[in-house]
């Protein structure tokens, strides 16, 4: 007579071991989801990166490599500036081909709201400036930083004033989405600022979070920051 084999066992331990894993963060290594590929890809293309150097670098980002626009030590072999789409974008790209888009949020002028009105919250959370003699405000801005599997972001009000000064006077909204087998460790948080222009010539916020791959094979600390100098220049960088 046969006997019956039960695989509950078997069942329950595998379920186990997946569960083992998925705590320690370990995850099977897989190319890239479907929906993460055609992200990723928009972005090369919206920034008309060649349909063959996108293939490659597809290929390092599934075989757990960083491309060179994620390294923090790599340097880029070609830089511009462009206004797009309501920002200022600093475009990098490097050696492998990647790119790294660092953008600030290009203000518009503040509509007050008439008597008896409320401002619309659209209006208080998009990028708007006002200002009288002298000085000019910056209300909630867009500071962003974007690769192929990366995109951080903040929001932040700064002040000019004539006269050799400036203030970031607030700054809120840490935000980061991952790509292609990328995860956050931390969320982004606030690791250097300072203030006012006085001091060292720039006023300066900086937001940070760490990433790994899901093969553990590297950790890249991702930083942001904006930047207000002495004559009146706001920049944003990756550092």
């Amino acid at each position: 007579m046969k006997t019956a084999l039960s695989t509950k066992p078997l069942r329950a331990a595998l379920v186990m071991l997946c569960l083992s894993l998925s705590l320690l963060g370990v995850s099977a290594p897989a190319v890239a989801k479907q929906a993460d590929t055609a992200e990723i890809e928009s972005f090369w293309s919206s920034y008309n990166v060649p349909r063959d150097v996108q293939v490659k670098l597809l290929k390092k980002i599934n075989a757990g490599e960083m491309t060179e626009a994620n390294k923090s030590a790599a340097e880029p072999v070609n830089e511009e500036t462009v206004d797009r789409d309501g920002f200022r974008s600093t475009v990098k790209t490097f050696a492998d081909g990647s790119i790294a888009v660092t953008s600030l949020e290009l203000p518009t002028e503040a509509v007050p709201a008439a008597e008896g009105q409320v401002t619309p919250m659209a209006s208080i959370s998009s990028c708007t400036t006002y200002g009288g003699a002298g000085w000019a405000s910056y209300q909630g801005c867009l500071i962003n930083h974007r690769t192929d599997t990366i995109y951080i972001e903040f929001r932040a009000t700064y002040e000019k004033y004539q006269g050799a000064y400036a203030q970031i006077t607030n700054h809120w909204g840490g935000y980061i989405q991952t790509y292609g087998g990328v995860v956050a460790v931390d969320s982004p948080h606030v690791t250097y600022y300072v203030r006012s222009s006085g001091t060292y010539g720039q006023a300066v916020v900086q937001y940070s979070s760490t990433v790994k791959n899901w093969a553990n094979s590297y950790s890249e600390t991702v930083q942001l920051s904006l930047r207000v100098g002495t004559a009146g220049n706001a920049w944003v960088t990756n550092y």
